[in-house]
C-alpha cells in the first residue's frame, strides 16, 4: 500500500510541475532562444533523476541495452528528447501561456488515441469518457474562444505531443 501511495503522490508531483511549465517557459523565451532553453529543460531533468538514482542506488530491474535496441534508442532520442522539446518551446513562445496550457492537456487524449489505433488497446467506457471530459474541460476553460492562438503556435504545440507520445511508442519503432 505504501508504494502506491508513493506512486500516486509522485503523479501528482508531475503533474503540477507539468503544469507550471508552460507558463514558466513562455516568460523564459522572451530572453533565450527556442533550443537553449529547451536543452535547459533536459538538464534540468537529466540533474533531477540523477539524484534519485544516487538515492535509491543501482538495482537490476531493467535488463541491459543491447546492439538490437540501437534503432529505437536513436528513435526515442531524436522524437522525445530533440524535436518534441524544441516544438514545445516553439510552439510556447508563440502562443498566450493559457491557451498553451490548454493545448497541452490533450496529451493524454493523444496517449490514448497512440494506444488504440498503434497499440490496438481496448478502450473501454471510462477511457472514452476521460478523453471527452479532457476535450470538453479544454473546451469549457477556454470559454469556447481561441483568442490569441495562431495556428503556428499551435501546430508546433501538436508537433510536440505527436513527438512525446512517439517517443513512447519504442515497440513501434
Amino acid at each position: 500500500m505504501a508504494s502506491l501511495r508513493c506512486g500516486q503522490l509522485s503523479g501528482f508531483a508531475a503533474a503540477v510541475l507539468f503544469g507550471c511549465s508552460a507558463p514558466l517557459i513562455s516568460t523564459f523565451t522572451a530572453s533565450g532562444s527556442s533550443l537553449s532553453i529547451a536543452g535547459l529543460l533536459y538538464a534540468g531533468a537529466t540533474l533531477a533523476l540523477a539524484i534519485v538514482r544516487l538515492m535509491k542506488g543501482r538495482t537490476q530491474d531493467e535488463s541491459p541495452l543491447q546492439r538490437r535496441d540501437a534503432p529505437a534508442l536513436a528513435g526515442l532520442i531524436l522524437l522525445g528528447g530533440i524535436v518534441g522539446p524544441v516544438a514545445l518551446v516553439h510552439g510556447l513562445a508563440r502562443l498566450p501561456a493559457a491557451s498553451s496550457s490548454l493545448l497541452l492537456n490533450l496529451e493524454t487524449v493523444f496517449t490514448l488515441a497512440i494506444a488504440v489505433l498503434v497499440g490496438r488497446e481496448h478502450l473501454g467506457k471510462r477511457g472514452a469518457a476521460a478523453a471527452a471530459l479532457t476535450i470538453a474541460g479544454a473546451i469549457v476553460l477556454s470559454d469556447g474562444s481561441l483568442g490569441g492562438v495562431n495556428a503556428t503556435g499551435a501546430a508546433l504545440i501538436a508537433s510536440f505531443l505527436g513527438t512525446s507520445r512517439c517517443s513512447r511508442c519504442d515497440p513501434t519503432l
